[in-house]
């Protein structure tokens, strides 16, 4: 097999195994977590809260640097719809703007409160964030896993490759 099949095989692995995790870390923090339900001293599963958050943040981190790279190798896909603006994949430009969209509703209300050392509970303008990432980031688990499954084909023809 092709180095550059067994990148992409590499990547493609971390990348399903990181968005699994990272989607049942945001669905445990969004339901048995939720403001309405349990205290952040609560245990389930045998995890705290803060577990649960830290879990969901280090494999989010990971998950967002093997997408980084994932988009740079089909980045000739990106560069045909900016001169074309014909997309030929409405579901892969949903998934990437949801990405982002996730990415930037988590990663700035951490830049606000570092920047000006909040601590305790969130202002309301950093809660709409934090409402806004969870609503859509279940959007997003959703379409990338349609996503993946879309291109379940193709995934299990390069690990069959890879495997013999």
């Amino acid at each position: 097999m092709k180095t550059t099949n067994k990148r992409n095989a590499i990547i493609y692995s971390f990348l399903i195994v990181l968005s699994m995790i990272v989607t049942i870390t945001g669905f445990e923090l969004l339901i048995n977590f939720h403001p309405l339900r349990l205290y952040k001293n609560s245990i389930v599963w045998g995890f705290s809260y803060y577990n649960w958050v830290m879990v969901h943040e280090i494999s989010a981190a990971l998950f967002v640097m093997f997408a980084i790279i994932h988009l740079y190798l089909h980045f000739g896909w990106y560069k045909s719809f900016l001169k074309c603006n014909v997309v030929n994949n409405k579901l892969t430009l949903m998934v990437t703007v949801l990405f982002i969209l996730t990415l930037l509703t988590s990663f700035i209300p951490f830049i606000i409160k570092t920047l000006f050392r909040i601590k305790g509970g969130f202002p309301e303008f950093i809660r709409f964030f934090y409402k806004a990432h969870n609503k859509i980031g279940i959007i997003f688990a959703v379409l990338l896993i349609i996503h993946i499954l879309s291109r379940k084909d193709k995934i299990v023809k390069m690990f069959t490759k890879l495997l013999h």
